[in-house]
């Protein structure tokens, strides 16, 4: 039976691509892969039973079990050093693995308490609530979640349920956006302060009012903050914009 190339070339790298009978390498040699014990006497072909050998070597052993006295106990002596390596390996990263999730652990504790403690321990993370951090600490700073669940909770809530958690959730997004665009973020709380002053004097059509901040009209923000109070219901409001700005009567 054929011994495969991934095994063969395998011996080959423990034994240093070096013949072990005679110790010549390529490209002086061809080299093969040598039962220990052959094939006819029990020998399989798993890599303790196979040694690196040029094709005269081989040759010149013939189909015979080689005396173990007689083998250059090299090769086992570094597969015996390989396999304590690995062992060794297999343990550091089992320990690697464990203070990895401790570590986790006791990183989600820290956001858990904050929550608790900014509810005034009228609220725990829920383990979907637990995942979440997971994800978002991967986009955004621990610091900026700290920073957010402090001002969810500065707000008082008439309900529980996962309605802080979003709004915790929008809160970092404004936090984000103020550290990567902070124009955009100034446009956006500019957006809001405006959208806060006319539904305190009148109805307003939510999906019209954003798609008119949306459109992104170079004037329209500006001039609606500085006529916000003249408009005495929704019907003026939409009429002046659309006359104005969309060419409409």
């Amino acid at each position: 039976m054929s011994i495969n190339k991934k095994l063969r070339f395998s011996v080959f790298k423990r034994d240093n691509f070096t013949c072990q009978y005679c110790g010549k390498t390529p490209p002086d040699v061809v080299l093969e892969a040598d039962h220990v014990i052959c094939v006819k006497d029990g020998g399989k072909d798993d890599k303790m039973n196979l040694i690196t050998a040029c094709f005269a070597c081989n040759r010149g052993k013939g189909g015979s079990s080689v005396c173990i006295n007689s083998l250059s106990k090299q090769a086992l002596k570094k597969e015996l050093k390989l396999l304590k390596e690995e062992k060794e390996q297999l343990a550091a990263y089992y320990n690697f693995t464990k203070q990895k999730e401790e570590h986790e652990t006791n990183k989600l504790k820290v956001f858990a308490d904050a929550w608790k403690n900014g509810s005034s321990h009228e609220s725990e993370l829920s383990k979907k609530g637990n995942e979440s951090i997971k994800k978002l600490l991967k986009t955004h700073s621990a610091q900026n979640i700290l920073k957010a669940i402090d001002i969810t909770w500065k707000k008082i809530w008439k309900s529980g349920g996962d309605e802080p958690f979003r709004y915790m959730c929008g809160v970092l997004k404004n936090l984000k956006l103020e550290e990567d665009n902070p124009e955009e973020h100034l446009k956006k709380k500019r957006i809001y302060k405006l959208r806060y002053q006319l539904k305190n004097r009148i109805y307003i059509n939510e999906g019209r009012f954003w798609k008119w901040m949306n459109d992104d009209e170079d004037d329209i923000l500006p001039d609606l903050e500085k006529k916000a109070e003249s408009f005495k219901n929704w019907t003026t409001l939409t009429q002046y914009i659309n006359t104005k700005y969309y060419g409409e009567n």
